[in-house]
């Protein structure tokens, strides 16, 4: 198959570099949610052991969204001022779900939440 210009650009190569890693944590992230373990709320979660660039966690987001989830949420602890271990939380939430965790998880930035 011949390659277009428009996958020589360095933006696809990203964006294709993004989607490939973003369905490799996918399956991370669903074998780690179909094992059926809850947390100590209603809402599902996901702690990744290193920090994801917003790029990479906007794309698994949309991707939990396109799936089902109402909510999907995500932070790093750099962005959570967290001077501890460096890792990713995702939350995915159900509407049912939506009040408890904002009322829990207050520091949570409107820019990582996905609807």
């Amino acid at each position: 198959m011949a390659v277009s210009p428009k996958e020589l650009t360095v933006e696809y190569m990203y964006q294709k570099e993004i989607e490939k890693f973003a369905e490799r944590m996918e399956d991370i992230i669903d074998k780690h949610l179909l094992c059926g373990k809850k947390g100590l709320y209603s809402w599902r979660d996901y702690i990744f052991d290193n920090e994801l660039n917003s790029d990479i966690r906007d794309e698994i987001a949309k991707r939990y969204i396109k799936a089902g989830w109402e909510v999907v949420v995500h932070q790093t602890s750099s962005e959570n001022k967290d001077l501890g271990e460096k890792v990713t939380y995702f939350a995915f939430l159900e509407a049912k779900d939506i009040p408890k965790f904002f009322e829990t998880m207050s520091n949570i930035e409107s820019s990582h939440i996905f609807v």
